[in-house]
């Protein structure tokens, strides 16, 4: 996990930017926005040390065209939100997302909850926090399994992970609330968080 925030400065950035492999320089410099950069830049460096987590060393790691580090044996997933981006390393199909805490919409929630899970939100005292909870979950349950966001998600109800299992659907999950973000995981494989902040 890292705060981007250290980053606005434009010539901290550069520096940071100077030190990308090709393509994603490349792909740094055409961003349009400062915080864009931050988060290509940010997003790359910690998905390398997610990699190196399971033995990538700096040469087995390759690059696709897209710039995307890949190492046999290993997958890894890239999120950001506000101030922070965060990344996640499996042997197996893994998911992360990160939220900073929304106001809760229930037209929102009905195009990707279940009823049970909107009443479940109805019910809480803290509908926001519940409202992004689930988000996030949802979101890193798409990336882990491909597929978007909408009918297929309306047919996963994740309340119970919301009241603490950790294994539902046969996939594992893991949250954290953390300084008004909710951080989210899904893997087919077992989850043992270990969070690096930089």
């Amino acid at each position: 996990m890292q705060n981007i925030d250290w980053l606005k400065n434009e010539n901290k950035l550069s520096k940071y930017i100077e030190q990308l492999p090709e393509v994603i320089r490349n792909k740094a410099l055409k961003a349009k926005s400062q915080r864009r950069k931050a988060e290509i830049a940010v997003g790359f460096f910690l998905a390398r040390i997610a990699l190196e987590q399971y033995g990538a060393e700096e040469g087995k790691i390759k690059y696709a065209d897209n710039g995307k580090p890949y190492v046999s044996g290993a997958e890894y997933n890239l999120s950001h939100s506000g101030s922070l981006v965060v990344a996640a390393a499996s042997e197996k199909p893994v998911g992360i997302d990160i939220q900073k805490t929304v106001t809760y919409k229930k037209r929102v929630a009905g195009k990707f909850c279940c009823d049970e899970e909107i009443n479940y939100i109805e019910k809480s005292e803290n509908k926001d926090v519940i409202f992004t909870c689930l988000w996030a979950l949802k979101e890193a349950l798409c990336k882990t399994s491909g597929a978007g966001l909408g009918e297929f998600l309306k047919g996963k109800n994740l309340t119970a992970v919301l009241q603490g299992d950790t294994v539902s659907g046969g996939l594992n999950y893991y949250m954290l609330r953390i300084d008004g973000y909710v951080l989210a995981v899904c893997s087919e494989g077992e989850i043992t968080p270990e969070i690096i902040i930089l």
